[in-house]
């Protein structure tokens, strides 16, 4: 994620995972392709049915972990408004401005590493913005969300 637009009014965060939705989409098409059109290829039954198999579960995986996300928070219509992008399926959420109490990390634990999400904490309680956790640094995202929302954004 990262803030692709930053004024007094107005601030855009964007998250958009091109690198591993674009490895997911063509490795799971690229698996139904030869499933459909080189079944001459396979030497058995157990391949004939994993590899279409594993195209679809690439093309699922990269349906739900890797949707582009729009995040923006305009002081002039007193909302937030969060996008998230999915083949087939866009969904937009909005949320009164005034309700939103800071940004805030979501930490989760994976064979000893420290995964982080970014989260909006509302009045409503804990809104995610990712699907899932990454090891990217979040914190300088956050920082500029949360003083965005203190008012000490830079013009």
């Amino acid at each position: 994620m990262k803030i692709t637009e930053q004024s007094r009014e107005r601030l855009v965060v964007r998250h958009t995972p091109w690198f591993l939705g674009g490895f997911m989409w063509l490795m799971g098409g690229a698996a139904l392709y030869a499933s459909a059109f080189r079944q001459d290829t396979f030497t058995s039954t157990g391949e004939a049915i994993l590899v279409p198999s594993l195209g679809i579960a690439m093309l699922a995986g990269a349906w739900w972990f890797a949707p582009m996300v729009t995040l923006v928070f305009d002081r002039a219509t007193g909302r937030v408004w969060f996008r998230e992008n999915r083949l087939f399926q866009p969904r937009t959420q909005g949320f009164d401005l005034s309700r939103i109490e800071r940004a805030r990390l979501q930490s989760h634990w994976s064979d000893g590493s420290r995964l982080t999400r970014l989260a909006l904490r509302t009045a409503d309680g804990v809104v995610p913005l990712e699907t899932g956790y990454s090891s990217a640094d979040r914190t300088k995202v956050m920082s500029g969300v949360n003083a965005w929302l203190e008012g000490k954004a830079p013009l």
